[in-house]
């Protein structure tokens, strides 16, 4: 027997435990002449109806671990009149309910927490002895107390039992024996109702007031619950250094947070339309509805900006996320926080296959037609690879040339300058707020002297 298990066989044989199994590992006994035993059972009875047992066992590397865990005899004589202080006040606060009292073969049912299906929590109510009789039991008290028996999800180990309350938040209510122990699992889903709200929680604020311009800085929407969750980031990125290989990590221009709220409702849109055309302060937000890429899904949505000045912009969209969550996303495009250039850069000086962004312009849109098009690109290198679309003589409509810029961080301040830009030079420009992904963009037109429009 290995020393560790035992000194624990010797200190449980002295306070008068039984021995139920003395084993030994495979493992061991593989590399092990001597086959020392490394596993322990022990039981001592606390009373009639419920005996505590310990197992302990010793792994390959001599480490010893174990369970205590009490076994209890089912005796509904025993049974308490409701659920513990703990178990109470817990339901209570979470669900805003009363919990029919029903023995679980204990005297000390205990709580845990799971999650399911699109991370809803879960609460688990455990017992200790199984008898048929708790599904009896269940199903006269819940019924009693107004939940209606879900049969379809019933079974002879499993009773499913519903409530839901006037503002259509619904409590499931789960007896699984199919376990070596009862346990009754509680699940919640808050009813939708956009009166329950009325300003954003707590955390809410405090990242708001971290991340964006304040804790008033989105006006209060209700997203399908009265306490979402939130998150915040300053998204940062790493920056790989071209010669050395050497990583940076950098700042992005970009702060934000994102805050999820209940299930998936369509009335959300409308009504987070709603409360942003009201919110008129900073010169109001520019909402609408939309359709957005969410995954590999195209969902409906609300997207908005509001222009701050000085090229900083807020940003949101509210959307059904992966896990059919109502999701709010806000981003606060802040100062420029690279080493921009003061002034765009010159076409002539971007260069790609031996020719000048000037001389594919040029090629494309003729002499006059090039120089109508100012430099508006704002990079952090000169290092932008241009390439140009072949065109047709009938396709003179489709004329285009593209920059593609793949060693320098794309960020909104970069964006924001080419509109500053462009506007500056006659162009009628439209901002996209949620151009690609999280990444704002723009459209820009203007119309020629010679009456074409670019």
């Amino acid at each position: 027997m290995s020393t560790g298990i035992w000194k624990v066989y010797q200190a449980l044989k002295a306070d008068g435990w039984t021995f139920a199994k003395l084993g030994h590992n495979m493992y061991r006994t593989q590399y092990n002449a001597n086959c020392d035993f490394d596993y322990i059972s022990a039981s001592k009875k606390v009373d009639d109806d419920k005996t505590v047992v310990i197992k302990v066992e010793s792994n390959s590397n001599g480490y010893l671990y174990g369970t205590v865990a009490t076994q209890e005899k089912y005796n509904k004589s025993k049974a308490a009149s409701d659920w513990t202080s703990n178990i109470t006040s817990e339901i209570s606060t979470k669900y805003g309910l009363t919990l029919p009292y029903v023995y679980l073969g204990t005297t000390s049912p205990y709580i845990t927490y799971d999650e399911g299906r699109g991370g809803n929590e879960i609460m688990c109510i455990w017992g200790n002895a199984k008898d048929d009789q708790i599904l009896v039991d269940v199903r006269t008290a819940f019924t009693a107390a107004g939940y209606t028996i879900d049969e379809s999800s019933s079974s002879s180990e499993e009773l499913v039992a519903k409530y839901t309350k006037t503002n259509n938040d619904a409590l499931t209510a789960d007896l699984d024996l199919s376990d070596d122990r009862p346990v009754l699992k509680l699940s919640f889903v808050e009813g939708f109702d956009p009166t329950a709200g009325t300003e954003w929680t707590a955390p809410i604020k405090t990242a708001f007031s971290s991340y964006l311009t304040g804790e008033n800085a989105v006006p209060y929407i209700y997203l399908g619950t009265i306490a979402p969750t939130v998150s915040a980031s300053n998204n940062q990125y790493k920056v790989t250094d071209s010669t050395t290989g050497a990583e940076t990590l950098m700042n992005s221009d970009t702060k934000s947070v994102s805050v999820i709220g209940g299930n998936w409702k369509d009335e959300v849109l409308d009504l987070a339309k709603q409360k942003l055309d009201a919110d008129t302060t900073d010169g109001g937000w520019h909402a609408e509805s939309t359709q957005i890429e969410s995954g590999w899904n195209t969902s409906s949505a609300v997207t908005a900006y509001k222009d701050l000045g000085n090229n900083k912009y807020l940003r949101l969209k509210i959307y059904k996320n992966g896990n059919d969550k109502i999701e709010m996303d806000v981003f606060f495009d802040t100062e420029n926080t690279h080493s921009y250039n003061e002034n765009p850069t010159n076409w002539a000086s971007i260069k790609y296959g031996g020719h000048t962004a000037t001389e594919y312009l040029e090629d494309r849109f003729g002499t006059t037609g090039a120089a109508d098009i100012p430099s508006f690109l704002y990079f952090t290198k000169n290092d932008s690879s241009v390439s140009s679309t072949s065109v047709s003589e009938s396709g003179v409509s489709n004329r285009r040339v593209s920059f593609n810029n793949y060693s320098s961080e794309l960020t909104s301040y970069s964006i924001y300058k080419s509109m500053e830009t462009l506007t500056s030079k006659g162009f009628t420009v439209t901002l996209n707020p949620f151009a690609q992904g999280s990444l704002p963009g723009f459209t820009a037109t203007k119309t020629t002297d010679n009456g074409q429009e670019g």
